[in-house]
């Protein structure tokens, strides 16, 4: 099964139509998904390459010889499966992760939960890919640091195209290097187009707030404390594209880190005039609910303490209905300023 994607949208009403829709969870049907490009069909059209060609691609390993024409690829990784839908393709398996859909957004929720699993993100199962006959895994770097053997067994497998996992834009260079492998660049590279557009636009349109607020983007865990991340973060890439400014604890942070903290200097976060959190996490204004040092903080007084729906980011696609949260948080912050 392969897909069409087909960006249709040329007004920004009709796109923030359609993308609200696509980020109610659960919801999934021909017109969300026409809504933001993606329509499955099954079958391969006439012409197309004969099967077995190959072709040279580059990865973080250099030059890799793929499928011309793919038919049955396997995501080995978290981020590479929602790289695969901007691109037209339906996984044939992917990590178990994904069965838990907390934090991903709609199509991506739908289309991957309910396929064949091989392992977790962090540690795939090579007997449960080779089972699968891939003629091509996608993955990130990440294993080569982490089970260099394993790393090494899935590559063995089928003809892998291998991305870097961390840095700032490697969603980017990694969905369009996703996209290049499956021979499918221009599908991947209108939907690249679409999103930068829509940032400059929301940059444009709200100036006047962007620069008389600074934010801080944090995670809270019961268990071990708040983390403050730079804006640098693959976690904040959209957000500093957006215009959004960060705080100076923020900024002081490594390029493309984030700093765990424990519950009691939660003080730090006194330094933004909005907290920004992933409710997938739970909502922190929710879970610090009644804690002294939290209710004192000058963004929690002023009611400037909003969630999205889920963190980070792994495709042009999955940008595109992040950024789409941000109109009506900014329209919040400028009526409380």
């Amino acid at each position: 099964m392969t897909s069409l994607l087909r960006p249709t949208l040329d007004t920004d009403a009709e796109f923030a139509r359609i993308t609200a829709a696509l980020t109610r969870r659960g919801f999934l049907g021909a017109g969300a998904l026409a809504g933001i490009g993606l329509l499955t069909s099954c079958g391969t059209s006439s012409g197309e390459p004969a099967a077995g060609e190959m072709r040279t691609i580059t990865t973080v390993n250099g030059q890799v010889e793929v499928p011309v024409n793919p038919q049955r690829v396997v995501s080995a990784d978290y981020y590479t499966g929602p790289a695969m839908v901007d691109a037209g393709f339906t996984p044939v398996g992917l990590p178990v992760d994904y069965e838990n859909t907390d934090g991903i957004p709609e199509p991506y929720a739908s289309a991957l939960q309910s396929l064949p699993k091989v392992g977790r993100w962090y540690g795939p199962n090579a007997e449960a890919i080779a089972a699968l006959s891939p003629d091509l895994i996608v993955m990130t770097d990440r294993l080569a640091e982490t089970s260099p053997d394993l790393y090494e067994q899935i590559r063995s497998i089928a003809p892998t195209a291998v991305f870097a996992e961390e840095g700032q834009y490697a969603w980017k260079d990694r969905a369009r290097g996703v996209a290049d492998a499956l021979n499918q660049s221009a599908k991947v590279e209108e939907l690249a187009d679409r999103y930068e557009a829509r940032i400059a636009k929301f940059r444009s349109d709200n100036a006047d707030v962007l620069s008389k607020v600074k934010v801080v983007y944090t995670t809270y865990f019961e268990e071990s404390g708040f983390s403050l991340y730079s804006p640098t973060k693959y976690q904040t890439t959209v957000i500093s594209e957006a215009g959004f400014q960060f705080n100076d604890r923020s900024l002081a942070l490594p390029a493309g880190t984030n700093e765990w903290f424990p519950k009691e200097q939660l003080e730090l976060l006194d330094e933004a005039d909005v907290i920004i959190t992933n409710s997938g996490k739970g909502p922190i204004n929710e879970k610090l609910a009644g804690d002294t040092i939290f209710e004192r903080l000058r963004a929690v007084k002023n009611g400037q303490v909003y969630s999205f729906d889920y963190e980070g980011v792994a495709s042009f696609g999955w940008a595109l209905t992040f950024l789409e949260q941000f109109q009506p948080i900014v329209g919040k912050i400028r009526a409380k300023l």
